[in-house]
């Protein structure tokens, strides 16, 4: 069953059958057979890669979308370590809600992590520039409630300083008085 599941997702992620077949009944019966995926060969998807899981995740596919967050779920530990903070950024400007809701609460359980490597935490400083709102002002509580200066480089607050957006400026230069203080 494994490797009926594992070509079924390269299929999936390969053909983009939701592009090339736009009728209905094609889209129906990739619906029916990720739910069929769902329901009865549950014991499968705690093998699935994280990997195949970002894959997924970043499709045009709202049914693969939905298949990843679900996948996302039963190996949530696997995708906590395996996601770089490089692809939680991307999971966070998916157009889909549920995946920036996944991508934002694996960096919540990464920031340990990733508030103990200057390269990680300098490569966050992207969510701030998120195409999304919800993900601009998590970004921000986080780089302002949650961070200490200590954890902050002047390359980190610069790479702030140079964002288009207003907010994180502003954060910034606050960031860069407090840096000096200090």
């Amino acid at each position: 069953i494994n490797q009926i599941v594992s070509d079924f997702l390269e299929l999936i992620l390969n053909t983009n059958i939701e592009k090339r077949y736009t009728t209905y009944s094609v889209n129906m019966s990739l619906r029916e057979l990720a739910t069929l995926l769902w329901e009865e060969l549950h014991p499968w998807m705690t093998a699935v890669s994280q990997d195949k899981i970002f894959k997924l995740l970043n499709t045009d596919s709202s049914v693969t979308q939905d298949l990843g967050c679900s996948l996302i779920e039963l190996n949530y530990q696997a995708c906590v370590d395996g996601f770089s903070t490089n692809n939680i950024i991307t999971l966070a400007n998916s157009a889909n809600s549920s995946i920036q809701r996944k991508a934002r609460q694996i960096f919540l359980e990464k920031l340990s992590h990733i508030r103990a490597n200057p390269h990680e935490l300098l490569e966050s400083v992207k969510l701030l520039e998120s195409k999304w709102k919800d993900n601009q002002d998590f970004a921000y509580n986080i780089f302002d409630r949650e961070l200490n200066i200590e954890e902050f480089t002047l390359e980190i607050i610069i790479r702030i300083l140079e964002s288009t957006n207003q907010d994180a400026i502003e954060l910034g230069s606050n960031l860069l008085s407090i840096y000096f203080e200090y």
